[in-house]
């Protein structure tokens, strides 16, 4: 193909048509214009595909990865609960001359003051080179939702276990038979040594440790909820882009 274009340049130049040659040359220039044109056409409609297939792969990864952390928050949060309504009971229970509840109900309480259950995510896929794949606004911004969220969650988490080894647990070793403590996730067990209820439900420093211990609780609660809703909107949004 060039030694043919050369020749035809080559008769026009030695026939001595320069007006024709000019157009033959316009024409030769366009023509590797229209070429390169193609060509990188070509290589970003490569390139284009590259990055969707990326994208999708990665989206796909990504899914799985909320899929799972949305079933294993929807469980802790059920302890979640468990642990904000029964710290607040106890707290309602706390006063100057408290009234006799079962030694069963009370071992079931002093276990929700210690339960400190902690949903820890998967957020393998959730680097900020990763998600530059993601060509969605809205849901990179809800992933940004996400991780503050968590962030807000881990450091309740943090405040509660502060709380709790600086606090309650020397309280309890003195005040109560961890043995006794009991729950579904427990092994019935109990202490030969008996425990003196009045002084744990009259106490007035545990009062306020477990005030707070159910404040950190219902934090804990209302921040892991908002997590699933915020992990449900952005499965939904995968999905609806992994259909397309």
């Amino acid at each position: 193909m060039i030694k043919f274009f050369r020749k035809i340049r080559q008769e026009l130049i030695s026939e001595n048509k320069f007006s024709k040659y000019l157009i033959y040359a316009i024409g030769e220039i366009i023509l590797v214009v229209i070429g390169i044109l193609i060509a990188l056409g070509i290589n970003n409609w490569n390139e284009g595909n590259k990055k969707d297939t990326e994208e999708r792969e990665y989206l796909t990864n990504l899914l799985a990865e909320f899929e799972t952390n949305q079933e294993e928050l929807k469980r802790i949060n059920a302890y979640h609960r468990f642990v904000k309504l029964k710290t607040k009971e106890l707290s309602d229970l706390i006063n100057p001359n408290p009234k006799d509840i079962s030694p069963s109900k009370l071992d079931t309480l002093m276990w929700a003051v210690a339960f400190i259950p902690e949903f820890k995510a998967l957020n393998s896929m959730i680097s900020s080179e990763k998600l530059e794949l993601i060509n969605d606004y809205q849901l990179k911004n809800e992933i940004a939702n996400w991780r503050l969220t968590y962030e807000l969650y881990s450091y309740s988490l943090k405040i509660t276990y502060n709380q709790f080894n600086s606090h309650i647990y020397p309280f309890m070793t003195k005040n109560y038979q961890l043995k006794n403590f009991k729950h579904s996730l427990l092994q019935g067990d109990e202490s030969y040594f008996s425990v003196n209820q009045k002084s744990i439900l009259s106490n007035p420093v545990f009062e306020n440790q477990v005030k707070l211990r159910n404040i950190n609780a219902e934090m804990i609660y209302e921040r892991a909820t908002k997590l699933i809703d915020i992990q449900e909107s952005i499965i939904n949004d995968i999905e609806r882009k992994l259909e397309k």
